[in-house]
């Protein structure tokens, strides 16, 4: 197990025996390899640039999950009770298509035409309340991912990054990100990735190689981030804080 896993799982144990006592459950997944470009410069890495990418998958697994499927993992967490059972205000007229067409068109398992209206691929994704025969109330899952705004609809349906600004004197800074949580999951670990991870560079001597080292590694934050903000339990009333 790689360092990286290992402390994340560490995280969760700990975290979750802190506040099992309250009944908030904390769960750890760990996907497995992202064919991703990491992956693929890993592959050559450990196997030289001669061996296919259909060879290198049998090698290290049976196969990877595209970067497009990790948009149907997002989808995992609606089988939690809150986000599986209908709004209580939210309308059919709070979700977007644009959201709803952009899924889709990043979601490679499922085939749509441009044709397709609002309501065809709401009801493909199991968006609309099936009792209802107007087709107007919706659950909370459509909220959270398919609404430009669902804070307005869910209490702290956004995510805050907080900052801590090291120097002569100790400050605190804040930034929100605000929209369909998929795409608050996304430019939050954009936003991390580009102003506070950080790569250090060591040559050997005598050698070809470099040794780098991570102040934080990409795949671990991913994974905090999809806990943090995809697999939070909105049910809560409880705003998401991410503290760098």
């Amino acid at each position: 197990m790689r360092p990286e896993t290992y402390a994340i799982f560490g995280i969760s144990k700990c975290a979750a025996l802190e506040v099992a006592e309250m009944g908030i459950h904390i769960n750890c997944i760990g996907p497995g390899p992202i064919d991703t470009p990491m992956m693929t410069k890993l592959e050559k890495q450990a196997l030289g640039d001669n061996v296919s990418k259909e060879e290198a998958m049998k090698i290290f697994a049976a196969s990877y999950p595209r970067v497009d499927e990790e948009y149907d993992l997002l989808r995992k967490f609606s089988n939690f009770h809150f986000s599986s059972i209908v709004s209580s205000g939210a309308s059919f007229d709070d979700l977007s298509t644009d959201l709803l067409r952009e899924y889709f068109s990043k979601t490679s398992s499922r085939q749509i035409s441009d044709g397709m209206e609002k309501k065809e691929l709401a009801k493909a994704l199991d968006l609309i309340d099936k009792n209802d025969p107007t087709d107007r109330r919706v659950k909370n899952y459509a909220v959270l991912m398919f609404s430009d705004h669902p804070e307005n609809r869910i209490p702290y349906a956004y995510t805050e990054l907080i900052v801590d600004m090291f120097g002569t004197k100790r400050k605190m800074e804040s930034k929100v990100f605000k929209g369909a949580i998929w795409k608050q999951y996304y430019s939050a670990l954009e936003y991390i990735n580009t102003n506070f991870l950080n790569e250090l560079v060591i040559r050997v001597d005598g050698s070809a190689d470099n040794r780098k080292i991570q102040n934080f590694t990409y795949v671990a934050l991913e994974e905090l981030l999809a806990n943090a903000i995809v697999h939070n339990n909105y049910e809560n009333g409880k705003p998401i804080q991410i503290y760098v």
